[in-house]
């Protein structure tokens, strides 16, 4: 996973993100996430990145499923 033994003996802190190149309301997600393991990183913590299903409502919209896209997060 390209960490070192010092990386490795520091606490994992995982860094949930949902960003997605299909959900532009959702792509600045990536930034946030890079911004929150830099902070990670700096408090002598191991970030491990990871992603998780998203809700777009941009797709969603203009079909019945679109009233419970909201109430689904």
């Amino acid at each position: 996973m390209g960490l070192g033994t010092e990386e490795i003996h520091q606490p994992l802190v995982g860094v949930a993100t949902c960003w997605n190149e299909a959900a532009p309301c959702n792509i600045a997600l990536s930034r946030q996430a890079q911004v929150v393991k830099k902070g990670v990183a700096s408090a002598k913590g191991t970030p491990r990145e990871f992603t998780t299903i998203t809700v777009t409502d941009g797709i969603a919209m203009g079909h019945a499923g679109m009233k419970a896209s909201l109430a689904s997060r």
